[in-house]
């Protein structure tokens, strides 16, 4: 993510495009969140940066995402195949020895 020629620095930039792709509000909303921080910037400035940043945001997030399917579901995965296999051992009494 290139941030070079921004007023702002990227963590700010993140803050507002995050708050704006996150929640449901609007551009203006967002403007009084960053003023309520302690940044003074305009609605307009925030909807080029959501515009500019949201597909370099969501293209991390789809590189992302089997991470956390795969550390936050693991331990339901697990679950699934010991209930599984404790099934067929009490339909096939032997089967496991």
């Amino acid at each position: 993510m290139n941030t070079k020629g921004h007023c702002y620095p990227k963590y700010i930039i993140l803050q507002a495009v995050y708050f704006k792709l996150r929640f449901t509000l609007s551009y203006r909303d967002v403007e009084e969140l960053m003023k309520i921080r302690g940044v003074i910037v305009d609605h307009a400035t925030i909807q080029r940066w959501v515009y500019k940043f949201a597909p370099f945001i969501e293209a991390i997030f789809w590189e992302l995402f089997p991470l956390f399917v795969a550390i936050f579901c693991a331990e339901h995965r697990h679950k699934r195949i010991s209930t599984a296999i404790g099934a067929r051992a009490a339909e096939e009494p032997g089967s496991l020895d």
